[in-house]
């Protein structure tokens, strides 16, 4: 449905394939008492990404999806835009978002609050380009932080948290172009028993850049790029490391899964292209 000028009018029908993230077999039928999408944006306003974005767009686009899923309930996913709906406007070539889940029946907020700067670029427009050509990550191997002594900030992973290591298989992007998640089997955010997060560590074994070190409750997905790098003047490919050190295959991904052991669970790794890419890539972890 679009709604424009205070007017709802239907523009098309969607429906699931068995190779889509949310199959039609995952939906279940909503219950009798939800929270309608006016309610929902009352309890998104206050939240600081969202306020910052209304305080930088007299008007954006909106995206509003009320599913079932079974395992995880009824759910609104939302998303604000500066950019055009595609097939809808153009002329747009960059623009902020803002997205979030939250629970249908309570409006209680599930993870964080995703967004991107305004200077990234819309989809479908001249400045981007699709992530998938410039990063891929793979060979995920599940394994543990051995070491009582170990800690997320100097190692990447606390002592006795369950992790997974990846390799990087396509380079040509740089820390900046990209953000990650880690989603349930459902398409949902996965949300961590124990502290955790992403890191990047050189051949060396040296944390070169990291996420912010999520606490327990907390969504696994990276809302800003990376908030810390190393200090070495020559950890990143003998030179300082900074948003714009670009992938290699010299660098590794960390992740910090926290204590529960996530093994089995159909969870995925996935990067979000931003600041001049665009579209997601998506990889299985064992």
């Amino acid at each position: 449905m679009e709604v424009s000028g205070g007017h709802a009018s239907e523009i098309g029908t969607i429906t699931a394939s068995s190779s889509c993230q949310i199959a039609s077999t995952e939906l279940k039928a909503l219950p009798s008492s939800v929270e309608d999408s006016t309610q929902v944006a009352s309890e998104l306003l206050g939240l600081a990404p969202v306020e910052s974005f209304l305080q930088s767009y007299a008007s954006a686009n909106a995206d509003y999806a009320l599913l079932n899923l079974g395992t995880e309930g009824s759910v609104w996913t939302v998303t604000y835009s500066g950019c055009p709906i595609s097939g809808y406007g153009s002329g747009v070539a960059t623009g902020a978002t803002v997205s979030a889940e939250l629970n249908a029946s309570t409006g209680e907020l599930l993870g964080n609050v995703a967004s991107s700067p305004s200077s990234t670029a819309c989809p479908g427009s001249s400045q981007s380009q699709p992530i998938g050509t410039a990063f891929a990550a793979g060979n995920p191997i599940a394994t543990r932080c051995y070491g009582t002594s170990l800690t997320f900030a100097m190692n990447g992973c606390k002592g006795g948290d369950y992790v997974y290591n990846l390799t990087i298989e396509t380079a040509g992007a740089t820390f900046a172009n990209v953000l990650w998640e880690v989603k349930t089997a459902s398409g949902g955010i996965y949300v961590l028993a124990g502290p955790g997060g992403f890191s990047i560590i050189n051949i060396a074994g040296i944390v070169v850049a990291q996420s912010v070190n999520f606490a327990a409750g907390d969504g696994m997905a990276m809302t800003a790029s990376f908030s810390t790098f190393s200090a070495s003047a020559t950890a990143c490919n003998g030179a300082p490391c900074s948003s714009s050190t670009p992938f290699s295959s010299i660098y590794t991904i960390e992740i910090d899964m926290g204590t529960a052991n996530p093994a089995g669970q159909g969870l995925s790794f996935v990067t979000v292209g931003t600041d001049g890419y665009s579209g997601t890539t998506s990889l299985a972890l064992p």
